[in-house]
């Protein structure tokens, strides 16, 4: 049986590796937890770690629910989206520098000075998901990011996010995530 056929709970962990426009490495990581209540639905929901972000000294953590459907699943392969929903939060200290000027050019970067910054997200992410033969274990990648954004105009600067106002289409690398899932 394919793996999309499986009812039950399931744990997972995702993580992503990018660098942001200023040459800054960020990784993120995602534990999930989640439960299929047929062989295409999962709800479930996440936790969104990111340790370093586009500021140096600065922190993210998110918090949010999901909806996994499967819309193809075949030779243990499923082709999936999910829709979620999340609320974020920053901190940290602004380390000054030039090249943080796009963040807010008309801000005074002379001294650091703290930052906090709060956003939901309301959209959809696709995903590709592998079943390994013969077990529980499942490959699974995201990429991509379509839908609502509330966050200032520092997040839809970023390199890949299009859009305007609140709605986006989000292609930077940030996005990829790469995790495996558990199926008990």
């Amino acid at each position: 049986a394919d793996g999309a056929e499986q009812k039950g709970w399931n744990v997972g962990l995702g993580a992503s590796i990018s660098k942001n426009d200023l040459q800054e490495v960020m990784f993120e990581l995602t534990p999930r937890a989640g439960y299929r209540i047929n062989p295409r639905w999962e709800l479930g929901g996440y936790l969104q770690i990111i340790p370093h972000n586009y500021l140096s000294e600065y922190g993210h953590f998110g918090l949010g629910v999901f909806g996994e459907y499967t819309l193809l699943s075949k030779w243990g392969l499923r082709l999936f989206i999910d829709g979620k929903a999340s609320a974020n939060i920053g901190w940290g200290e602004l380390i000054p520098s030039a090249e943080q000027s796009y963040l807010n050019p008309t801000a005074n970067y002379e001294t650091p000075h703290r930052l906090r910054s709060t956003y939901y997200e309301v959209g959809f992410i696709p995903g590709l998901a592998y079943r390994f033969p013969g077990s529980r274990m499942e490959l699974k990648l995201r990429y991509m990011y379509a839908g609502f954004v509330d966050s200032g105009d520092w997040y839809k600067m970023a390199p890949g996010c299009h859009g305007s106002k609140s709605f986006i289409f989000d292609t930077g690398l940030r996005r990829f995530e790469f995790g495996l899932a558990y199926n008990f």
